[in-house]
């Protein structure tokens, strides 16, 4: 008959753990800022969604771009909607809206600009 190990006392503990789904890996800036560009990459669907977290203060903005680099008019950063806060399932906007689809299948850069912020995944939907 096998004996049982317990650990009992002040030094035991129970630990769970809660991973963000896809959060093991982050694109990170502080407060002073950052920005990352993707290769040129073609995407099917009409909406990007991304999964970020930031501070009070910290934003994320999402610029594309064309596979030159250069801005894609009405989808600039200043274009963008500010994100803020934590979400797993945001849904990017611009001025021309979140609406995607006339982009589609043509080779993109996406501009990451982030301030006190997180990125931890992002698709096409």
């Amino acid at each position: 008959m096998r004996k049982r190990r317990t650990t009992t006392g002040s030094g035991s503990r129970v630990r769970r753990f809660t991973y963000r789904a896809d959060g093991l890996v982050a694109l990170a800036a502080g407060p002073e800022g950052g920005e990352a560009i993707t290769r040129p990459r073609s995407f099917s669907g009409s909406k990007l969604v991304l999964n970020y977290r930031t501070t009070a203060k910290g934003s994320l903005r999402v610029e594309l771009q064309d596979a030159e680099g250069q801005p894609i008019d009405g989808f600039t950063a200043a274009d963008s909607q500010r994100l803020s806060g934590d979400a797993l399932d945001a849904i990017a906007k611009w001025s021309k809206g979140a609406d995607l689809a006339s982009l589609a299948n043509q080779p993109l850069r996406l501009r990451f600009v982030l301030s006190d912020a997180e990125l931890f995944a992002f698709h096409f939907e």
